[in-house]
C-alpha cells in the first residue's frame, strides 16, 4: 500500500514537470527538479495533516514557494517586473538555490519519523489533563492580549519582548482548542480578533496568516479532516490570500495618506476594497494584478541581486553576518549595545546594491545571506548545517514533550520566524533563542502555580479521544 502511494505521488509530481518542460524546453534541470520537489513536499504536507503537526514540511513548503516557484513564475510567466526583476539568468540562479534548498531539506528532514508519534502522544495527554491546561490556556490568552496593548507604550528596548509575549495568546488558543470547555471558542476568537485588529491597523498581515495556518494544522490533525475537505479549505485559503495581496497596496496608501483613520475605519476600508475586487473579478486575473502578487511572494529577486553583486562588487562576508547574528542572539543588548539588529536593513544595500525606502524592511533570506558569506559551495554547506540545527532543535523539543506534552503546541512559537523564508539568519536565530528562553520560563512558572499531576502528563493513549474533536 505504501509503495503504491509513493508511486502515485511521484507520478503526480512529474505532471507539472512535464508541463513546464513542454512549454519551456530551455528551463534548467535544477528548475525542473525544484518543481518536482515542491509538488512532492506539498503532497506530503497535505497527506500528513491528519496524522501529525508537519512543521518541517511547512518550513520547506514556504521556502520552496518563495525561493523556487515564485522565481520560476518571474522568469517564465511574469517577467515584466521593473524593480523586482531577476538579475541573473535562471540557470545561474537555480544552479545555486536548488542545491542549497536541497541540502537544507536533507538536514531538516533527517530522522523525523518519530515526530508524528510525539505529536499524537502529546495531544492525547493534554486532552486527558484538560481541566489543568484549560487554566493555562486562559492565562496565556490574557497575557498575550495585555502584551498587545502594551507594545505601543513600552520603551523601544522592550518592544521585541512584548511582541513575543503577545504571541502567547495563540499558544493559549491552541491549549483551549484541545479542551472540552463550552466557552473555549470565545477565548479563541478573542485571541485571533486582537491580531486581526493589529494586522489591519498596521496593514501587515504576515503574522496573522501564519498563526491562522498553524491553527488550521492543529484543527485538521485533531479532527482528522478528510483529504478532500483539506484540499477545499486550502483552495479557499489561497483565494483569500490572493485577495488580501491584491488590496494591500491600496489599503496601505489610504492609511499613509490619512494617519488619523481609526482601526474600525481601516477595517471598513479593507472590507470595501475586498468587495470592490470581487465585484470587478476580471481585474483579479489581469497581468498587473498577477505580477504584483508574484512580486510580493518572490524572494528570488533579492537572492539574484546578491548573486549578481557578490563577489564582483562586494567581497564575500566570510561569516561576518553569521557571527553578528549569533552575538545578537546570545549576548543581551545591554552588554553589547552595537550588536546587529535583525530585519536585514543594515546588509541589504551592501549585498544587493539597492536602497530600501524609508519604513520598508527587506531581508536577504537565509539562503541569500549564506551565498553572501560563503559563495556557492560554502552557502550550500551552510544550509545543510542549518537544516541539521533546526532538526536537532525540533527533535530535542519533541523529546521533552514526553514530560511536558504542551510543547507540541509551542512549536510554532519557538520556530515562528524559521517558517518565514524571507528572514535573515540574525532574525531567525534570535527569535529561536529568545522564544526558547521565554517558553522555558512561562511553562515552568505555570506548572508551579497550576501543577498538572504527573500521571496525567505521562499517560499514553492510542488515538485522540472523540470528545476532543470539534
Amino acid at each position: 500500500m505504501g509503495g503504491n502511494l509513493n508511486m502515485q505521488r511521484i507520478v503526480l509530481a512529474l505532471l507539472p514537470v512535464l508541463y513546464f518542460l513542454a512549454l519551456y524546453p530551455e528551463m534548467s534541470i535544477f528548475g525542473l527538479a525544484g518543481i518536482f520537489l515542491f509538488t512532492m513536499i506539498f503532497t506530503a504536507f497535505m497527506l500528513e495533516l491528519s496524522s501529525g503537526v508537519p512543521l518541517r514540511l511547512l518550513i520547506l513548503l514556504v521556502a520552496f514557494t518563495q525561493w523556487i516557484v515564485a522565481p520560476i513564475m518571474a522568469y517564465y510567466f511574469l517577467p515584466e517586473s521593473q524593480f523586482y526583476a531577476m538579475s541573473v539568468d535562471e540557470e545561474d540562479y537555480m544552479g545555486y538555490v536548488f542545491p542549497a534548498i536541497l541540502a537544507f531539506s536533507a538536514g531538516l528532514m533527517t530522522g523525523r519519523s518519530r515526530s508524528k508519534k510525539y505529536d499524537l502522544d502529546s495531544v492525547n495527554r493534554m486532552f486527558i489533563a484538560g481541566k489543568y491546561y484549560l487554566t493555562h490556556g486562559k492565562t496565556l490568552v490574557i497575557a498575550g492580549l495585555l502584551a498587545n496593548l502594551l507594545i505601543g507604550v513600552v520603551p523601544g528596548g522592550l518592544k521585541y519582548f512584548m511582541l513575543l509575549l503577545s504571541y502567547l495568546k495563540f499558544v493559549g488558543a491552541f491549549y483551549l482548542f484541545l479542551s472540552t470547555s463550552t466557552s473555549k471558542w470565545v477565548w479563541i476568537i478573542a485571541a485571533f480578533t486582537g491580531e486581526v485588529l493589529a494586522a489591519v491597523s498596521s496593514t501587515i498581515f504576515h503574522d496573522l496568516l501564519l498563526w491562522c495556518g498553524y491553527f488550521f494544522i492543529l484543527y485538521t490533525f485533531v479532527n482528522k479532516v478528510s483529504l478532500s475537505k483539506r484540499v477545499i479549505m486550502i483552495v479557499f485559503a489561497l483565494i483569500g490570500i490572493f485577495l488580501l495581496q491584491s488590496i494591500k497596496s491600496e489599503l496601505r496608501s489610504m492609511v499613509n495618506e490619512d494617519q488619523g483613520l481609526s482601526t474600525m475605519d481601516r477595517i471598513e476600508a479593507a472590507g470595501g476594497l475586498v468587495g470592490q475586487q470581487l465585484d470587478e473579478s476580471q481585474e483579479l486575473t489581469e497581468q498587473t494584478t498577477m505580477q504584483d502578487f508574484v512580486d510580493r511572494i518572490n524572494q528570488g529577486w533579492i537572492i539574484a541581486r546578491i548573486i549578481c553583486t557578490v563577489p564582483d562588487d562586494e567581497p564575500y562576508a566570510l561569516g561576518e553576518t553569521i557571527l553578528d547574528g549569533l552575538q545578537a542572539a546570545f549576548i543581551p543588548r545591554i552588554l553589547n549595545p552595537n550588536k546587529a539588529k535583525s530585519g536585514g536593513q543594515a546588509n541589504f544595500h551592501r549585498f544587493t546594491g539597492y536602497y530600501t525606502g524609508e519604513g520598508t524592511s527587506m531581508d536577504l533570506s537565509i539562503v541569500g545571506e549564506a551565498y553572501a558569506n560563503f559563495g556557492r559551495w560554502g552557502g550550500i554547506a551552510f544550509m545543510l548545517l542549518l537544516g541539521f540545527f533546526f532538526n536537532w532543535a525540533m527533535t530535542f523539543t519533541m523529546k521533552k514533550s514526553m514530560k511536558y506534552p504542551e510543547l507540541v503546541l509551542w512549536l510554532p512559537f519557538l520556530f515562528f520566524y524559521c517558517v518565514k523564508a524571507e528572514n535573515d539568519f540574525a532574525t531567525a536565530i534570535n527569535q529561536v533563542m529568545k522564544s526558547a528562553f521565554m517558553a522555558y520560563l512561562v511553562i515552568n512558572i505555570m506548572h508551579r502555580l497550576i501543577p498538572v499531576p504527573r500521571e496525567y502528563r505521562e499517560a499514553k493513549f492510542q488515538s485522540i479521544p472523540q470528545q476532543a474533536r470539534v
